[in-house]
């Protein structure tokens, strides 16, 4: 199941909300446990019985910890062992790249102060897996989940509001990013030999776009249904391509996961405290380790080091921003490339056609489909500004009606194409 799938959408989260506003307390939290059980027994009920022991593990093993270094590396290692096999073997369970994530900040925090551990698993299972949240993060921090769930209550202004961020949310999913996936798809699914100059660029452009808005589309939508059920769940991007350097994109690019690697791997590794040589290194190592963590092809692990070394060149050089903003969008451009390829040959291959003079396959463009790219390009740059106090006392009625008009139309969409799902879940 996923959060854009019309099942979702008319009958299970209907059915938990609508449930969940009878409860109030512990049954209201016992039934969101039930609930998000349900979703994970719809998408991947094989490994269902994997993640009931993997959070009961976590709970435990937390509870025994009690500052003792051991406990914790034994958790670390196991859980990462756990999220390399299946991700080597390539039939990881849904989500398990995120709760393993998620356990091991649960297992450090705890370590740093015993008193965190929870005595309550219903909790834990929540903050490792909670659904919206699931598939594809954002991320969250302990203390953060710990204080939302201990006052966990919601009003009818959060929940509009949320309703509102899902319908944004699910808008750029489907009115943006599956439209241009079919242009992507056309370049990747044939020979990489056979496309043309013209057709690689388009791809490595559409490509770009469909990636921010699926995933931003995710990040929107699991952020809106958070607010629904009284949790307040981090922003996940900041308009990634208005970034004037590679350090500033990860800045704002899947912020949840560059805090992460920040917080339990790069501070850890002595971050930028030990000379500028050790900190480029330092980066180096984080955004290998960020490319694997997306898969163990060669490919993300070339991404990975590609936005890697550039990283750790700003952190050695004085770039000025003048150069910084030019270089910045074709570093980005050029590595999504090999993420997106099936191979590192296939990559290289396309990179080789953007960079000749090659007549070839050229992917079909159609009015939906130019008017996609015409509209999803701006809109990536977009930056509302804020309201002020004053504005922000006048009814909302506009957003409103907006959010109900992309909610309609994404239906509307839905409902005469094939389901998509969201690109991060394969992660």
């Amino acid at each position: 199941m996923s959060l854009s799938s019309p099942f979702y959408l008319f009958f299970f989260f209907p059915a938990v909300y609508l449930l969940s506003s009878l409860l109030h307390g512990r049954a209201k939290k016992l039934w969101l446990c039930v609930a998000l059980l349900g979703f994970y027994a719809f998408g991947d009920l094989k490994n269902l019985p994997f993640l009931l022991f993997f959070a009961l593990f976590q709970y435990g093993l937390a509870l025994k910890m009690q500052g003792k270094k051991a406990l914790l590396i034994l958790g670390i290692v196991l859980d990462t062992a756990a999220l390399c096999t299946f991700k080597f073997f390539s039939n990881a369970p849904l989500g398990i790249s995120f709760f393993t994530f998620q356990a091991i900040a649960y297992l450090v925090e705890v370590y740093r102060a015993p008193e965190k551990a929870s005595g309550d698993a219903a909790e834990v299972l929540l903050y490792l897996c909670f659904f919206p949240r699931l598939v594809a993060g954002p991320l969250m921090g302990w203390d953060e989940h710990h204080r939302q769930y201990e006052n966990l209550h919601r009003d009818a202004k959060l929940t509009a509001e949320g309703l509102r961020r899902f319908a944004l949310g699910l808008g750029k999913k489907v009115l943006l990013a599956d439209i241009l996936a079919a242009v992507v798809d056309e370049v990747y699914a044939a020979e990489a030999a056979s496309v043309g100059t013209a057709g690689a660029w388009l791809a490595a452009f559409a490509y770009c776009l469909q990636l921010y808005f699926d995933f931003s589309g995710y990040s929107d939508m699991a952020i809106g249904m958070g607010k629904v059920f009284g949790f307040r769940f981090p922003e996940n991007f900041d308009h990634p391509y208005r970034a004037v350097s590679i350090s500033d994109f990860w800045r704002r690019w899947h912020i949840t996961l560059g805090g992460w690697f920040k917080s339990y791997v790069y501070i850890p590794l002595g971050g930028n405290r030990k000379g500028k040589l050790r900190t480029a290194l330092n980066k180096l190592i984080v955004f290998a380790l960020t490319g694997l963590w997306h898969g163990f092809g060669w490919n993300f692990l070339l991404w990975g080091l590609w936005h890697g070394l550039f990283t750790a060149l700003e952190s050695l050089v004085h770039v000025r921003r003048r150069v910084s903003v030019v270089y910045t969008p074709f570093v980005v451009l050029l590595g999504f490339v090999m993420f997106r390829a099936g191979s590192v040959e296939q990559g290289l291959t396309l990179l080789g056609r953007m960079f000749s003079y090659a007549p070839g396959l050229m992917p079909r463009l159609n009015g939906v489909r130019i008017a996609a790219l015409v509209l999803a390009a701006p809109l990536s740059l977009l930056k509302l500004p804020e309201r002020s106090k004053k504005e922000r006392e006048i009814p909302i009625i506009f957003p409103t009606i907006g959010a109900a008009v992309l909610l309609l139309l994404s239906v509307i969409v839905m409902s005469g194409n094939n389901f998509a799902p969201f690109i991060y879940a394969q992660f």
